[in-house]
């Protein structure tokens, strides 16, 4: 349990660090929302909700690697 726990603050680190980063390169403000484990209702709860403009998930960075940020970062 303490390593989920651990892990879990770690990525949301991670996360912060690489939300912030893109609003300050962009001057924009991003919402975002942070969850852990198996959360196919909530997320798509939280679409029918909202009706985000963008949803991403994953864990893939190649994308983001073509844009400057390091997959090392995240």
């Amino acid at each position: 349990m303490r390593s989920i726990h651990e892990d879990y603050g770690n990525t949301k680190s991670k996360l912060v660090e690489i939300i912030r980063t893109i609003e300050k390169q962009n001057n924009i403000s991003i919402k975002y929302k942070f969850s852990y484990g198996n959360i196919k209702n909530c997320i798509k709860e939280y679409i029918d909700k909202v009706k985000p403009e963008t949803v991403l998930l994953g864990k893939r960075m190649r994308y983001y690697s073509k844009k400057g940020l390091k997959s090392s970062a995240i």
